[in-house]
């Protein structure tokens, strides 16, 4: 079996999409594109793990401290790792699939999800040090 087959990826439902009650559905479209859940957990963001989660967010501080941190702060997110036949593409899909369906702003955005496998893996170590502490 060829890596593609076996790929993971990284979905964090962000907490509109959570909000929505969309959580089932996002699940069900990458079941349906053959992948499995291979694990699930709700958090929520502070200040510090957004950052570490999101290094590359260039919106000035104003904006990331009066906007994007209080919506992260609004609810919990669910982190899904999904494994299976092309898991990033198959992501990628359910990302522009649910924001085009359901986004109602910018800020919000319903569904992150990892570009590649190196963020996948830096993505999860982020999340997974900050459930340890």
């Amino acid at each position: 079996m060829n890596d593609s087959q076996n790929e993971q990826t990284l979905l964090v439902i962000k907490p509109d999409g959570i909000m929505m009650g969309l959580e089932q559905e996002i699940i069900d479209f990458m079941l349906s594109g053959g992948l499995l859940v291979v694990e699930r957990q709700e958090i929520l963001f502070d200040a510090v793990m957004l950052k570490e989660f999101y290094p590359k967010c260039d919106a000035p501080p104003d904006v990331f401290e009066k906007l994007i941190l209080p919506f992260f702060l609004s609810g919990k997110s669910v982190v899904l790792l999904f494994q299976g036949p092309y898991a990033i593409a198959l992501g990628d899909k359910a990302k522009k699939y649910f924001r085009a369906k359901y986004q109602k702003s910018y800020f919000g955005a319903i569904l992150h999800a990892s570009d590649d496998i190196q963020e996948k893996d830096r993505e999860l170590e982020v999340i997974r040090a900050s459930l340890k502490s």
